[in-house]
């Protein structure tokens, strides 16, 4: 009776480990998905934008609390958040977000989660005419953001959440043409970014030559940080981020007018003579190191770079011209290791963690999971996820608990993996797109990635809905450190699931009498096997296909894991 009520417990382990990973709802029935995306999390709730119709390019504002009943949509009017929604801010109790009706365009709209609580904030370019507001940001209490309210004085304005709140902060370039550019940095970079309770930025006044200077605001009085009469130094500051009393970003350097010398490295205290060049990394003429991927881990600032001999690596500064250096040259030679700005860099366990390209003597990795401490031998490739010179391509990282979890490919397709900071802890999470009648290796492809609570949310596809609203909560898996006696994880199952052919890999230093069970959800011993080595390939495809346990004793102590069987 006792082995049957173990059995049964370790059972219901299993299944809750397979709804561990789960739709949270099927917002758009059909194999075309409802393409949940841009997700972000406020309170208690994860917010997103979603396509509810049949001929797409009508995505609509949602949000959930987890539950299927609780995945609400909040838009209303053919309301249309657009692709710009992961610019958004958060103040005042509200979220702000960009968004378009087909009575004011696209225009400031907020939500505090409820229908009701969601409606635009101002028409800032009357009518139907856009003020294409972007680039929202939190400061003292408002969001500041770029709008126009004509056709094209694009200036800097905030907002405290109301429409007689909702104003430009100053008129920077009276006239048609405005002050600020109406772009977007994409996922690596900032427009914005605060130094000594004030908010710094990128802005032209008309009179420079040639140039969008770096300039600051406390909100009241707008002011340029240093004047780039001549056009020479720091033009069009971009990639803004602080660190260690200053701010740094990537600006043009140009020589005599409008002679093109490059994007390089600078840092400002918020004063003219504090604001200077750190280091011209590509000193080579007309050329660009271009940094990006600004990233603090550990007190060390991280980002990429194009010296222009070993193309685009990993570089850090200290803010000194002498301490601004290769971190390692990961991948010798033309192009670099960095095979996409679009990959964000990503602070984990006191490492930087990012997808490079990466070569060892003679040997190349594809785009790999890489991670690093600042110094050369720190730097070191995590796992070869997609074995040889092909690409697994790890995006989408988010932290939740101790595990950092990511989308990469392999031989399965695109789907979630994590890792634990070392490569025995790098895995799959779950094959979620098993759907083997598709044409191409099936892939869930797992985006946008957010953590709520300790649960993972994520936007995935299982080949059956299409790409849906999934979330992945930790504390119901039954992992291999639950299932064993002793706390940890003494073997691997690899592949799994499996179409029969498997290979264990026995962790625990001590290697006697190990015996290994198959055991069928019935509680009946499937198939039993005596280990010779620690590494061993088992063949089980005369076995029907279903969840099996795997049992092994080695002594008096027992360890389970969970295998699949999917022929």
């Amino acid at each position: 009776m006792y082995t049957k009520l173990f059995f049964s417990v370790l059972i219901s382990l299993f299944f809750n480990r397979i709804v561990a990973q789960q739709m949270v709802k099927d917002i758009r029935p059909g194999s075309y998905g409802s393409g949940p995306g841009n997700l972000i999390t406020y309170k208690d709730l994860v917010f997103f934008n979603a396509d509810t119709s049949v001929t797409g390019n009508n995505s609509k504002l949602w949000r959930t609390d987890g539950t299927s009943e609780g995945t609400i949509m909040l838009s209303f009017n053919n309301l249309n958040i657009g692709g710009k929604f992961h610019k958004k801010a958060v103040a005042n109790g509200f979220l702000f977000f960009g968004a378009t009706d087909p009575i004011h365009g696209y225009e400031l709209f907020k939500s505090d989660g409820t229908v009701e609580g969601t409606y635009m904030v101002k028409d800032i370019f009357v009518g139907p005419n856009s003020s294409m507001v972007s680039e929202l940001f939190a400061f003292n209490g408002n969001v500041y953001f770029k709008a126009k309210d004509s056709w094209d004085n694009m200036e800097l304005w905030k907002s405290d959440g109301t429409a007689e709140g909702t104003v430009m902060v100053q008129d920077i370039r009276p006239g048609q043409y405005g002050s600020v550019d109406n772009t977007s940095n994409g996922e690596t970079g900032n427009c914005f970014a605060i130094l000594n309770n004030e908010l710094f930025f990128s802005a032209w006044d008309g009179n420079s030559a040639f140039s969008h200077d770096l300039w600051k605001t406390d909100g009241e009085v707008v002011s340029r940080v240093k004047t780039s009469s001549t056009g020479k130094f720091g033009v069009y500051p971009q990639n803004l981020i602080t660190f260690n009393g200053n701010v740094y970003y990537a600006a043009y350097t140009l020589e005599g007018g409008n002679n093109y010398e490059g994007v390089e490295l600078y840092m400002s205290d918020g004063t003219d003579e504090g604001t200077h060049l750190v280091k011209n990394i590509n000193p080579t003429k007309y050329q660009d190191s271009y940094p990006d991927n600004f990233t603090i881990v550990n007190n060390t600032l991280f980002f990429a770079a194009n010296d222009g001999i070993n193309g685009k690596e990993l570089w850090k500064t200290d803010g000194t011209e002498e301490g601004t250096v290769l971190v390692k040259d990961i991948y010798p030679g033309s192009p670099g290791s960095m095979i996409s700005p679009l990959v964000p860099f990503v602070s984990f366990n006191n490492n930087l963690y990012f997808s490079a390209l990466y070569k060892e003597g003679a040997i190349s990795y594809g785009g790999e999971l890489m991670k690093s401490d600042g110094t050369n031998d720190g730097t070191v490739l995590v796992k070869d996820i997609y074995p040889g010179a092909e690409n697994s391509y790890p995006n989408y990282f988010c932290a939740v608990d101790g595990d950092l979890f990511f989308s990469a490919t392999n031989t399965l397709g695109t789907e979630l993996w994590k890792t634990s900071a070392t490569n025995a802890a790098t895995s799959l999470v779950k094959d979620i797109n098993t759907n083997k009648a598709q044409i191409m290796a099936p892939s869930s492809f797992p985006f946008s990635l957010v953590n709520l609570g300790g649960i993972l949310y994520f936007s995935a596809s299982n080949g059956l809905s299409g790409s849906e609203l999934w979330k992945y909560d930790k504390s119901n898996v039954s992992s291999i450190e639950d299932l064993t006696t002793s706390g940890k994880a003494v073997f691997r199952l690899f592949p799994n699931p499996t179409s029969g052919n498997f290979q264990i890999n026995y962790l625990d230093a001590s290697f006697e009498n190990v015996e290994l069970k198959i055991i069928n959800l019935l509680g009946n011993c499937a198939y039993q096997f005596t280990l010779k080595d620690i590494d061993t390939k088992l063949d089980i495809s005369f076995l029907p296909s279903g969840i099996y346990l795997v049992e092994i004793k080695s002594d008096s102590n027992f360890f389970y894991q969970r295998l699949t069987l999917e022929k």
